[in-house]
């Protein structure tokens, strides 16, 4: 779409399944079309959105509907619609509209939803999956069947470099996020902690005890702040849940999408014949560790060294940034030291008990500690390329 020159494209993030009652978040946001530069004088133009589910889906804004596209091509964010479907289903659809400065008209998309109960989805389910039931019930993978997650965002905005917007979401195994949380005014870094708990607590309840992960998705300055030890339900996070953080920066990237995946595929494959040799050990012997994991990255990395010198500190951040960069999906690293023989003890638990169970394995180590009356203060970095906040089909524009 062309405005007076000025070549724009929409990207929106929308459900395309619903189910009636459930709220969703919409995001809208813009970008340039083309590469050719600024053609105006103004530094900006604002642009809004009106977003339409007919008689069907409600919506409701999430503050201000305007976006900001300034000459540098990106904006100050997007605009944010909350969408509750009625009590229908079928095929329905979300109608959005983009007016320029002036209030003119300058295009409307159909996004298609389609609406299903709960009750129509069950039927289904139960219908075809009977007989695998009875499969799964005889093998020893059926308590990880059904992997339930926890997943917050953090994404800087708002007039100060503490301030974040945050979202929430639960999600089961591989299906669509369910958001539970969306904030539309940016938070100090130090409030996130109390928003956790009445959110977490809601969905341990309604999951009747079953195991949850908690994922913490941050940007590259905040990799290293210990979410792992914040206190939300009486004892630090780490040890009553897995805990994890992803890279904010990764899951926004296409450019290192392709890397990523393969990397996490590798991870999961059966060979070599024992998972910890599928573990990169950096430590303080080492002239260089973010060349070596240039040279080298490998699938799994340890950043390990004597505190004084550790590469997870600030002035030598460009190592754990490296790792990130290189595609390396799992990436653990102490941020105090954690003593000599802790990668040996490590190694050993992954030979035993598998890489895949990483996440639990560093929580086994929080709650020992812990029981100890010490803090393991232990980082992980789990980033599953598959299972993202959004599918990265809802990154497209409308056609």
């Amino acid at each position: 779409m062309a405005i007076r020159g000025l070549e724009i494209e929409p990207l929106v993030r929308w459900p395309r399944r619903m189910t009636p009652g459930q709220a969703y978040l919409v995001e809208v946001d813009l970008r340039l079309g083309s590469d050719f530069g600024w053609p105006y004088e103004e530094e900006e133009f604002a642009f809004t959105f009106l977003l339409d589910g007919g008689p069907k889906i409600t919506i409701d804004a999430l503050g201000e509907s305007t976006v900001v596209l300034h000459r540098f091509g990106g904006t100050y964010g997007p605009a944010r619609f909350v969408a509750t479907a009625e009590d229908a289903t079928g095929d329905q659809a979300l109608w959005l509209s983009l007016l320029t400065q002036r209030g003119i008209l300058a295009r409307t998309d159909k996004l298609a939803v389609t609406i299903r109960s709960p009750a129509e989805k069950s039927d289904e389910d139960s219908a075809a999956l009977s007989d695998f039931t009875r499969r799964v019930l005889s093998t020893a993978m059926q308590p990880d069947a059904r992997v339930h997650y926890f997943m917050v965002k953090l994404e800087p905005g708002g007039p100060r470099q503490d301030h974040y917007f945050i979202t929430i979401w639960s999600q089961q195994d591989q299906e669509y996020p369910v958001p539970l949380v969306m904030d539309d005014q940016p938070r100090y870094l130090a409030d996130v902690p109390g928003m956790l708990g009445p959110a977490l607590g809601s969905l341990t309840r309604r999951l009747n005890g079953a195991e949850i992960s908690v994922e913490f998705i941050l940007p590259r300055s905040l990799l290293s702040h210990p979410v792992d030890q914040w206190n939300v339900t009486g004892v630090p996070l780490g040890v009553e849940y897995p805990v994890v953080v992803r890279s904010l920066e990764r899951i926004g990237s296409r450019r290192l999408y392709p890397l990523w995946q393969e990397r996490w595929q590798q991870l999961h494959a059966p060979q070599p014949p024992r998972d910890s040799e599928k573990v990169t050990v950096t430590s303080d012997q080492d002239d260089s560790p973010r060349d070596r994991l240039l040279r080298d990255p490998g699938v799994c990395c340890l950043l390990f060294a004597r505190a004084d010198s550790a590469p997870w500190l600030p002035a030598d951040r460009a190592t754990l940034d490296a790792a990130v960069e290189a595609g390396i999906p799992a990436i653990l690293w102490p941020r105090r030291d954690p003593g000599s023989d802790f990668p040996y003890r490590l190694l050993r638990m992954i030979d035993d008990r598998g890489i895949g169970r990483l996440p639990s394995i560093v929580r086994e180590f929080r709650a020992q500690e812990f029981a100890g009356d010490v803090q393991a203060e232990l980082s992980l970095l789990w980033d599953d390329p598959g299972r993202l906040p959004y599918e990265p089909e809802r990154f497209l524009a409308p056609r």
